[in-house]
Parts: C-alpha cells; structure tokens; sequence
C-alpha cells in the first residue's frame, strides 16, 4: 500500500528532519511510502510520472542517508498521488508504517 502524510512547512536548518528531499524547493512538503517494499515505492511513481512529476531518482534511502525509505513531494505532486490511489494519512502513520520503518523508539525521516 501506499500512503501519504500531511503537507508540513520544515525548518530552513536543511538537517535533520529539515534536510530537504531531492525533487523539491521551498519548505512545504510531504512523505511518500510504501507499507511493502522499495519496489513498490518506484513503480507507484514511474507508474504515474507524467502526473505525479517525482521521478525514482528522487527517493531517499537508508543507503543514500535517510533513516527510511521516502519520496518528498510538494502540494501539487500530493494532489496528484492521492488522486493515483495513494492514501491519506497523518504523519505518525506514515513514519511508522513504511517497510522500512526503524523497530524501536521514534522514527525519523534524516538523521
């Protein structure tokens, strides 16, 4: 399943949970994930690129620093998922139910 949190203004810090993802500019956006796999997350948005606008390039793992697995998109790229089949959700949901989502103590996006 994919799923979708709520669009949240970041701190202009640029660390940490403020570290802002590949693909946006400004301050306001948003988590894409998947509850089952990477390849899922990829295929949702090549599937839908030409809507969406967030290519697999974009996503942001523990391998490339990220303490799980996500894409950012701003308002416009959420409209766009959500309309795709993904599904609203609010942020303590989605940060603890992506497939990859740290086992213990609160997860976050950036260390």
């Amino acid at each position: 399943m994919i799923i979708i949190d709520q669009i949240f203004t970041h701190g202009s810090g640029g660390t940490g949970d403020d570290t802002v993802p590949p693909g946006i500019t400004g301050l306001d956006w948003c988590h894409l994930v998947s509850t089952t796999s990477l390849v899922e997350l990829t295929a949702f948005l090549t599937l839908n690129l030409l809507t969406i606008g967030q290519p697999i390039t974009n996503v942001r793992t523990p391998l490339l620093g990220s303490e799980q697995t996500y894409a950012g998109l701003d308002a416009t790229m959420r409209a766009a998922a959500i309309t795709a089949g993904a599904s609203p959700n609010r942020i303590p949901y989605v940060r603890s139910n992506g497939f990859d989502a740290p086992a213990s103590g609160p997860p976050y996006w950036e260390p």
